[in-house]
């Protein structure tokens, strides 16, 4: 599959975070004294606890996952249907103008766990159509398992943040009430209390949960993709015209052409 380069625009979901950080931020600033608003107690419980319950309820095939979280931030995604039916159009009508074995090199220069090299590899090993059937079903149901598990984590965390922040909300309280006959202790407390809410909140719906929605969304997109390689592989088994090939991975997209 085609990828970004290095000059790749961030995704709309990065812009968003930074200008929902940015906007937060603004407020903070225009009051003059954003210090108030820093509590290194307040944030060790959000972060560190939300982390912690997290992990709590993970095992390492999920965390794992996580390792593709760069690839969220900096919009590394997985191509669009549009131009990847291109290319599968394009490579089967070299396959159906050439012998199907002279494709071999091609194969080099694909993805080594992708489903469109090892469904092409299943076929030039003259694999039935059974057996061939069976391992593309196979891979698919594997296809963008990374993106779905670590947004599955990511909506995890998104729902534990508010949940610490409630939780630092009444340790501020109470905190506040066993204070009530020191005055100066009760500001701190209250800060606590209330600092502890915010930053679960910003952490889990400006952060955590727009991550999520955009990793099920590269989720859904990979299956996508998948799927196409799939019908163009089982087209060139069946040695289907190119052009019928096309109107396939169209309708598989969901591309129309009422344009026409």
């Amino acid at each position: 599959m085609t990828g970004a380069g290095r000059g790749t625009p961030l995704p709309l979901a990065t812009l968003g975070i930074l200008a929902t950080l940015a906007v937060v931020a603004t407020v903070l600033i225009d009051g003059g004294r954003p210090v108030l608003y820093l509590e290194p107690r307040a944030v060790l419980l959000v972060v560190a606890g939300t982390l912690t319950v997290t992990l709590s309820g993970s095992d390492v095939a999920e965390l794992a996952a996580l390792r593709g979280l760069p690839r969220l931030l900096r919009g590394i995604g997985t191509g669009l249907p549009e131009a990847r039916i291109a290319e599968l159009v394009r490579f089967a009508e070299r396959a159906r103008r050439e012998d199907p074995r002279t494709l071999e090199g091609e194969l080099a220069r694909l993805p080594p766990h992708g489903l469109l090299r090892r469904g092409l590899a299943a076929l030039l090993e003259g694999r039935s159509d059974a057996d061939l059937a069976e391992l593309l079903a196979r891979e698919l149901s594997h296809a963008g398992r990374p993106f779905a598990v670590a947004a599955a984590l990511l909506r995890r965390a998104g729902d534990t943040a508010p949940a610490m922040g409630l939780v630092g909300t009444v340790i501020g309280l109470v905190r506040m009430l066993a204070d009530l006959e020191r005055p100066a202790d009760i500001g701190p407390a209250m800060a606590v209390a209330l600092l502890t809410t915010l930053y679960g909140v910003v952490l889990a719906h400006a952060v955590l949960l727009p991550l999520a929605r955009r990793a099920e969304a590269l989720a859904g997109r990979a299956r996508l993709l998948a799927e196409l390689e799939r019908l163009t592989v089982l087209a060139l088994a069946r040695r289907e015209p190119p052009a019928l090939l096309r109107g396939r991975l169209e309708a598989a997209a969901g591309i129309g052409d009422t344009g026409r």
